[in-house]
C-alpha cells in the first residue's frame, strides 16, 4: 500500500471474470487441474473453474491488457499439477522442466534463521524490470524442487535473472509409473542438463503482458518480510550482499499493469 499498490486475495473457485476485471494484475500460483477439480495444490478438496475454464478467463484478461505473473510452486512429484503447468506454460511458448538446479558450494549460504541454504546470482540481464536489481538470493530447490526450481522459455520471452555462474540443471528421476497412479503426461528433462538456466523471464503479447518464476512464496509474497525470514530473498541478503528481489517484484507489477492502466480498460 505505502508503494501505491492495491492488493486482495482470492481462493480459486472464486476466480470469476466479474472478480478478475476489476484489477491490473493477476499473480497467480499455479494451475488448477483439468477435467474436473477435486483438489487444491495443498490438499484437501478443491472447487472453481477447471484448467480450461481457467484459462479462458485468462486470455480475456491478457486481450483486454491485463498482466499476469505466474508463480510456479507445485511440486515436481505432483504429477496432476505438473501436466496442468505444462499444458498451460505450452500455450505461451515456455516449460517446467523436471530437473533440479546445482550451484556451486560457493554462492551458498545458510540462512541463520531458517537453516536452510540459499544461492546468490548476479546474472540480470538488461530488461523493462530490471533497473536498481544487482543481484538476487535464491532458495535452493532439492531433489523435488520443493523450493525453487528452473524455467525454461522459447525466443519469445526476454530472460531477466540467470542461475550463477557454474551452475548446471540436474534431471529429476521419477521413476516408474506405478498402475492406477497418475503419470507425467509430458515431462520436460534434458539429458546432461543445461548451464545456467533461466529463473525468471518476461513476455509481452501486446497487449497483455506476463512474467514467470518457480519459487515458493513462502520466501517472498506470503512470509518474506517475517522473522524468521527477514527480508532475505526479498532485501536485506545474507552475508553482506543484499537481494534484489522485492526491487524485482515491483518493476514487474508496475510493468504488467501499465497497459491496462494507460488504456482504462481494467482495474479500478
Amino acid at each position: 500500500q505505502e508503494r501505491g499498490f492495491v492488493l486482495d486475495a482470492i481462493a480459486h473457485h472464486e476466480l470469476t471474470w466479474e472478480r478478475l476485471k476489476q484489477f491490473n494484475v493477476l499473480v497467480l500460483m499455479d494451475f488448477p487441474q483439468a477435467g474436473k477439480v477435486t483438489k487444491n495444490w495443498g490438499g484437501g478438496p478443491g472447487s472453481g473453474p477447471n484448467l480450461d475454464e481457467t484459462l479462458a478467463l485468462l486470455d480475456r484478461f491478457l486481450k483486454a491488457g491485463g498482466g499476469v505473473l505466474v508463480n510456479l510452486i507445485q511440486h515436481a512429484n505432483d504429477v496432476d499439477f505438473y501436466n496442468s503447468a505444462q499444458k498451460a506454460l505450452g500455450r505461451w511458448g515456455a516449460r517446467r522442466p523436471l530437473e533440479a538446479l546445482a550451484v556451486p558450494e560457493s554462492t551458498l549460504v545458510e540462512h541463520p534463521r531458517l537453516h536452510i541454504r540459499l544461492f546468490h546470482t548476479d546474472r540480470v540481464a538488461p530488461s523493462p524490470v530490471s533497473e536498481g536489481v544487482q543481484g538476487i538470493w535464491f532458495p535452493v530447490g532439492g531433489p523435488w524442487t520443493y523450493w525453487s526450481g528452473p524455467i525454461d522459455v522459447d525466443e519469445g520471452w526476454t530472460v531477466v535473472l540467470r542461475a550463477p555462474q557454474g551452475s548446471r540443471t540436474e534431471v529429476i528421476d521419477i521413476g516408474k509409473a506405478q498402475p492406477g497412479l497418475p503419470w507425467y503426461e509430458q515431462p520436460f528433462q534434458r539429458p546432461g542438463g543445461v548451464a545456467e538456466p533461466p529463473l525468471f523471464a518476461i513476455r509481452d503479447l501486446n497487449p497483455g503482458r506476463l512474467a514467470l518464476f518457480h519459487c515458493s512464496p513462502i520466501f517472498h509474497l506470503t512470509s518474506g518480510t517475517s522473522w524468521m525470514h527477514d527480508r532475505a530473498m526479498l532485501q536485506s541478503g545474507l552475508a553482506g550482499k543484499p537481494s534484489g528481489f522485492g526491487r524485482l517484484l515491483e518493476n514487474t507489477f508496475r510493468w504488467l499493469a501499465q497497459p491496462s492502466l494507460e488504456s482504462g480498460s481494467l482495474g479500478g
